[in-house]
């Protein structure tokens, strides 16, 4: 019986690979781990995901946490949609950088250890600004994840002038 705990997130991913819906597959896995814990009762299951839901907005520090979040999501695609990140790649293209597949790479690389505010905030840059020059030279989005998290939260513990790497000092 206790593989059933894997049932909720094995379910999350596969609905996310499956139809790239990555919120509404989070939401699944998060109504069937309830449901688990409710008995297997789906009515039940439901009630448990909001009550969860909205604990985590009881304490003060979660919700300046999710707020945070939602601010930097929305600035970086107020940045995306008024042209700013063509703007950027095509400044990058006119010096001749990104044109290669190792230039690419070694852009993101660069980036991520430039733009240090803090982890997840660099990761979304990194992410946001590389994505086309990746694209374009069909390197596999994947490569362009592993350069985000390689250089987002070391950068920003070794480099304490952000909140998280002076939390940890």
């Amino acid at each position: 019986m206790e593989w059933i705990v894997l049932l909720p997130p094995i379910v999350a991913i596969v609905l996310a690979l499956w139809t790239r819906q990555v919120y509404l597959s989070l939401i699944i896995g998060l109504w069937i781990g309830t449901t688990i814990l409710g008995g297997g009762n789906p009515l039940v299951g439901l009630h448990g995901m909001a009550e969860v839901t909205v604990a985590v907005f009881a304490e003060a520090s979660n919700t300046r946490i999710v707020l945070f979040s939602l601010l930097v999501g929305g600035l970086i695609a107020l940045v995306q949609a008024s042209g700013g990140v063509a703007a950027f790649t095509e400044w990058v293209r006119s010096r001749g950088w990104g044109r290669t597949r190792r230039s690419a790479e070694l852009l993101a690389w660069c980036i991520g250890l430039v733009v240090f505010v803090e982890s997840s905030i660099t990761a979304l840059i990194v992410g946001t600004l590389s994505r086309p020059f990746f694209d374009r030279l069909k390197l596999p989005r994947e490569k362009l994840a592993y350069y985000c998290d390689a250089t987002s939260a070391p950068v920003c513990m070794a480099i304490p002038l952000n909140g998280w790497g002076a939390f940890v000092l």
